[in-house]
């Protein structure tokens, strides 16, 4: 009975583990865009710097669009530029994004929104990839 058990859990083990390197595998494949949960209050609430992590494939083309954009209390910040390199790996950008000077952002919670948008120059297809979370703002 017991070595019933224990052939049962290897078999789960090694079916979670094939499942997490298909997992990895395939966000290589893929454009992945994910927003860090916390963020950092600047120049009196006029700038928030916000993290981002970017993977995409170079062989899907160059990056035609990739910003991100943070709303609190109604309030929109203008579109920051991230500044993607396109080679495989799962990059972390810190991203410089500005409110608008009639209305500052403050320390709390917040929405933020990243998007990045490839295209093939030849086959005009595109690939985007993009992430909205609530972000914590110290």
């Amino acid at each position: 009975m017991r070595q019933g058990r224990m052939i049962i859990r290897g078999f789960v083990l090694v079916l979670l583990a094939g499942s997490m390197l298909g997992g990895v595998a395939s966000a290589r494949d893929s454009l992945v865009v994910k927003i860090k949960r916390h963020a950092t209050l600047r120049e009196g609430g006029q700038v928030v710097n916000v993290k981002v992590k970017v993977a995409c494939d170079p062989a899907r083309g160059e990056v035609l669009e990739a910003f991100v954009y943070v709303t609190q209390d109604g309030n929109e910040s203008d579109f920051a530029g991230i500044p993607v390199v396109c080679d495989n790996k799962l990059r972390t950008y810190k991203v410089r994004v500005a409110a608008f000077p009639e209305s500052p952002l403050r320390r709390g919670k917040a929405r933020a929104s990243a998007y990045v948008l490839q295209v093939d120059p030849v086959t005009e297809e595109t690939t985007s990839g993009q992430d909205t979370r609530i972000i914590l703002i110290r």
